[in-house]
């Protein structure tokens, strides 16, 4: 072995290295595969040290012999591959053995020939030549223009084998992550210009995959004409031509966003000439800006995402320059006048500037179109805009298998439009899968908030198309009358009626002692969108006050069930509650159980409205109409005498519940705000379906009880303020008896009166006891035996704190009963405990996500929520028309309640462990990543059946179709549904299924979608 430092010393070493290579040059005249041998042989040589001059000559004339042929090679390799397919050529140009860029660059401009890249022809060919030209800018390290070429590639020929060859492209050796990060570096040193803002002054060259519209000749002319004759010379008429265009356009809502961007870019160009005034600067600044904004608001949430980077660069870059310019300009003439201190921008200004940074920061994770396009006509947009959602449709569902963030976008734009042939349906499902997996939430998570056990439901998960009841305890009841509180006795009885048989049990034991023991006096509930950033996010996330609600799992799921059924009667659309939560059209179930007239006038907001749906973002909510009107009276007995110690009250149930809406709008930030302009005396759709509900309200809830509900519940919680009430004004009375200091004045005035004790005579000293026992015993409610041995000790030694802590305290014990049983059952809630933040929020360690209620054709959205806030009011003549009702009272003390409830909840908690064990054994389970680690035999659940036949899977373009084919297999009985196993790529699928609903085990998946080979 030779050692390091002596290696390239070695004269021997040299000598047969030399021989090697030699006889490697003899065998170069049969074959041509060694020629990389010979040259890292030569190579090698060269770093040995006392090389002769002639030495070193003839290893150079070898080695550049090598490259030569080399480079003749390469040459060939890559003309040859201008003969094959894009993509083909693409997998050739990525490969680092054929990195000669001098190679490149000759075989470029031997092809392009004396025409200009522009002019070549046929566009395929086009195409491949800027995607060699990409290449070369790439290996000179300029990425923006290796960009600018690959998107023109784009440009030239937007067909699969084109696209096909951009993706590759755009994810070899981390290219997207170098655009992006060649965007922050312009945006750390350019802060002023993003993009140029130049106006275009021709139109594209080669637009033959566009057909001639009238539209697109109407555009053409118009633009041309624009800059012909007045972009020059008259900028601000060219910029309003441009807005006047937007009238001819209104069914494009790229145009009418490009259109007014030429036009802030026409303004700039004005503001921008010498003979400008300050006075015209700041007024076409503020155009700017005025235009700025609403385009932002406008693009964030309605157009495709390759031009929304379009736009936020544009609008930064407007919005920079023309302040930058204006502040010039201010400078340049203060010489006479006083300059002010005061901001060129607001605060508002500032902020759309930092949303448009994280926008365009943010659509640099999702689309490597960073740098591009560049400022283009209206006309051309068209095309661009086509060629861009073409790639991006592509390139975004080729990444979104590796991540939840282009899963998302993917579906966003199958949702908007913009990506069409895709299966709406299926790229939902997946696209809740992965925002879930990012959480660490399973699908069954969220099964486990819509499956309520009090809501009767399908065996597959959906609403029953018929009048029922709610699942509560049998022993439930109907409405709240009242309650009795008697001081007296420290007794506490609630007064309630129970369910005659065509009435609705509406709340059970648990309900009451869960809403009082919580000290739940009002509740907020609403589904809100759980991201800013993702405007189309397929779950709505429950967020509620107090937060205490989470501890009432019954109480908070009614608020969500009636706030969903709101939702999904608004929307027309129907969600299951079993993954994959199917949709469809209420009118085929949901709306089956409401009589004729009400399905009439109830119609869903979709059909009801006329138009576009643009701005159709709506929050609706139930909450109390009317006033809850009571009546608080003092108890009469067999004489006629009150007593003021025994108070009644009584609750009227005339309580009116209705449905409000409100139009919303997203802020500059992407957070979802009242709309102030919002006309609540309005005639649109979604003013009549609130009203609408409102008038059947009552009649809507025989059907759907959920919503009767609501109303027992907010008389519950009055009944909670009632106790909380009367909890602190006892507590306050004892602490007012603890702090009197009567009792103890009392006792002084007695022992100054009564001098020495004893006194010497047995009889004396025991009359005077008796004396003082008595008068104690009667003016503070003490027990004459349990009070004399206090007393004793008092007058022997004079131990008065024992004897007034023990008089106090039974004197507390005689005026505040009710404090004790409040305290025993545990009815009072802390005031140090309350929310220290009022807002609305949820327990960020649960999944509190539900599907949204939309559809692929459905382009509005709803949210809203439920308030349960009570406006207690006094009214006498409730109680009698309480005693007047033909209801079946019943009077509940609290301690009879208290084991109720506890007994209810024994059950529950019984059926969820029997419910949990059949889970083990049917279920699939996930370990802590959230991955499939078993296999379920249940409707909705697993991947089918193992140790069974062979698997047979049968590819269907369709769900419908797979769903089919399996029930004709299990002769016409339900098939069974299994999701798609994400980890293990397995397709959704189809089981065919016998009459008692189990698997027939014949081995065949009737499979669709994503995984399924058709």
């Amino acid at each position: 072995m030779y050692e390091t430092d002596n290696i390239f010393k070695d004269t021997e070493l040299f000598k047969y290295h030399l021989l090697l290579v030699n006889e490697l040059v003899k065998l170069t005249k049969k074959t041509n595969d060694i020629d990389r041998l010979i040259n890292g042989g030569a190579h090698i040589l060269l770093t040995f040290e006392n090389l002769s001059n002639e030495s070193i000559r003839n290893l150079i004339e070898l080695s550049q012999s090598y490259l030569i042929k080399l480079n003749v090679r390469i040459f060939d390799i890559l003309k040859s591959a201008t003969y094959k397919s894009c993509q083909e050529l693409m997998e050739i140009l990525l490969n680092p053995s054929n990195y000669f860029r001098e190679q490149l660059k000759q075989l470029f401009q031997q092809c392009l020939g004396r025409l200009q890249l522009s002019e070549i022809q046929p566009s395929e060919y086009r195409s491949k030549l800027y995607l060699i030209q990409a290449i070369i800018f790439k290996l000179e390290n300029d990425a923006e223009k290796s960009l600018r070429s690959a998107h023109d590639a784009l440009l030239s020929h937007p067909y699969d084998d084109v696209i096909d060859s951009l993706i590759l492209f755009m994810n070899h050796s981390h290219f997207h992550s170098t655009l992006r990060q060649t965007l922050l570096n312009d945006i750390k040193q350019c802060s002023l210009t993003l993009t140029d803002l130049t106006p275009p002054t021709h139109m594209m060259n080669n637009l033959t995959f566009l057909n001639r519209t009238e539209r697109l000749i109407m555009l053409k002319k118009y633009e041309r004409a624009i800059f012909k004759r007045l972009a020059e010379n008259d900028p601000v008429q060219a910029a309003y031509s441009y807005m006047d265009l937007i009238m001819a356009v209104t069914s494009s809502r790229t145009l009418f966003m490009n259109n007014l961007i030429m036009s802030c870019v026409y303004f700039f160009q004005a503001m921008s000439q010498p003979k400008c005034t300050l006075a015209e600067v700041y007024a076409y600044r503020s155009i700017i800006f005025d235009i700025s904004v609403e385009i932002f608001l406008f693009t964030r949430h309605y157009l495709p995402l390759y031009v929304q980077m379009y736009a936020y660069k544009l609008l930064y870059t407007l919005i920079m320059r023309s302040t930058d310019l204006f502040a010039k300009r201010i400078i340049s003439s203060s010489s006479k006048r006083t300059v002010r201190n005061q901001p060129i921008l607001s605060d508002f200004h500032e902020t759309l500037l930092d949303e448009l940074l994280k926008n365009i920061l943010q659509l640099s994770k999702v689309s490597p179109f960073t740098h591009m396009p560049t400022i283009g006509l209206s006309h051309d947009m068209i095309y661009m805009e086509c060629a861009g959602n073409e790639f991006l449709s592509k390139y975004l569902k080729s990444m979104a298998p590796n991540s939840s963030m282009y899963q998302y976008y993917f579906f966003e734009g199958i949702w908007k439009s913009w990506i069409d042939g895709e299966n709406f349906e299926d790229e939902r499902d997946y696209c809740m899968y992965y925002l879930l997996k990012d959480r660490q939430w399973t699908t069954y998570d969220v099964e486990d908030l819509l499956c309520w056990s009090i809501i009767p439901r399908t065996d597959d998960g959906w609403y029953l198309d018929t009048k029922h009841q709610l699942q509560l305890d049998p022993s439930g009841y109907s409405q709240v009358i009242g309650i009795t509180l008697n001081n007296d006795t420290g007794d506490i009885e609630f007064m309630f009626a129970q369910a005659k048989k065509n009435e609705h049990n509406l709340f059970d034991a648990g309900d009451v002692m869960d809403i009082v023991t919580n000290g739940i006096s009002y509740a907020y509930f609403t589904l809100d969108p759980p991201n800013v950033e993702y405007h189309s996010h397929p779950f709505n996330e429950m967020k509620y006050l107090p937060k205490r609600l989470v501890n009432i799992p019954n109480y908070l799921l009614t608020l969500l069930h009636t706030d969903y059924l709101l939702k999904m009667i608004s929307t027309g659309v129907e969600i299951c509650s079993q993954t994959p939560f199917e949709m469809r059209p209420t009118s085929e179930n949901l709306m089956q159980r409401l009589p004729v007239h009400i399905c009439e006038e109830l119609q869903s907001i979709v059909k009801k409205k006329s138009g576009l749906l643009t701005n159709s973002i709506h929050r609706f909510w139930i909450q109390p109409e009317s006033e809850i009107e009571y009546e608080q009276a003092y108890y009469r007995n067999f004489f006629g005498r009150t007593n003021e110690n025994i108070t009644q009250f009584y609750l009227s149930d005339k309580i009116k519940m209705c449905v409000k809406k409100h139009r919303m709008k997203y802020d500059e930030k992407g957070n979802l705000i009242d709309d102030k302009d919002d006309n609540e005396n309005d005639e649109s759709a979604e003013a009549e379906f609130a009203r609408v509900f409102t008038k059947y309200y009552d009649e809507i809830g025989e059907y759907f009880p959920e919503l009767l509900r609501l109303k027992e519940l907010l008389k519950l919680s009055v009944l909670s303020r009632i106790i909380q009430s009367r909890y602190e004004s006892q507590c306050d009375l004892a602490a007012q008896i603890e702090n009197d200091t009567t009792f103890e004045t009392y006792l002084t005035e007695v022992k100054n009166k009564i001098g020495n004790y004893p006194t010497g005579s047995v009889e004396a000293d025991e009359k005077t006891l008796n004396a003082i026992s008595n008068n104690i015993c009667k003016n503070f409610f003490c027990k004459k035996s349990n009070l004399k041995p206090y007393l004793f000790d008092w007058l022997r030694h004079g131990q008065h704190k024992a004897l007034v802590t023990f008089v106090k305290q039974s004197l507390i014990q005689c005026k505040a009963k009710l404090k004790f049983t409040i305290e025993k059952f545990r009815l009072h809630y802390d005031d140090e405990d309350h929310d220290d933040e009022q807002r609305l929020n949820n327990d960020t360690t649960q999944c509190f996500w539900v599907p949204a209620a939309f559809s692929s054709d459905l382009s509005m959205k709803v949210y809203g929520g439920v308030i349960l806030t009570p406006n207690p009011k006094v009214r006498t003549g409730v109680k009698n028309e309480s005693e007047k009702s033909k209801k079946s009272k019943t009077t509940e003390n609290v301690a009879k309640l208290s084991k109720k409830s506890k007994d209810i909840k024994s059950k529950r908690c019984a059926r969820n462990v029997e419910k949990s064990e059949d889970s083990k054994k049917n279920c699939q389970t996930t370990d802590q990543n959230g991955n499939i680690k078993s296999k379920s035999h249940v409707i909705g659940r697993g991947a089918g059946p193992s140790g069974d036949p062979k698997i047979h899977s049968i590819p269907f373009n369709s769900k419908k179709g797979a769903m089919e084919a399996a029930k004709k297999d299990g002769k016409e009985n339900r098939p069974i549904h299994h999701g798609v196993n994400y980890e293990k790529k397995e397709p959704a699928h189809w089981h065919p299924a016998d009459k008692d609903g189990k698997i027939i085990k014949n081995g065949k998946h009737y499979t669709y979608g994503r995984y399924s080979k058709t």
